[in-house]
């Protein structure tokens, strides 16, 4: 997220997303549905991505 928000600080527009914490935050993100959840530590090159399409799957990703 920080590198988003670096080059987005650049006027460089990347896709749009967000910083989930906790499930209690999954509700206010359904809009950005379907979509990947990354990983913020040791995620590369595609380690530690999972394609989420609805709320169910991501909620199921997150307690991975």
């Amino acid at each position: 997220m920080a590198e988003k928000d670096f080059v987005n600080k650049l006027n460089i527009r990347t896709t749009r997303y967000a910083s989930l914490e906790n499930k209690s935050e999954i509700e206010a993100l359904e809009d950005l549905l379907p979509g990947i959840l990354k990983t913020t530590t040791l995620g590369y090159d595609g380690k530690g991505q999972i394609h989420v399409n609805n709320r169910i799957e991501l909620e199921d990703a997150f307690l991975v």
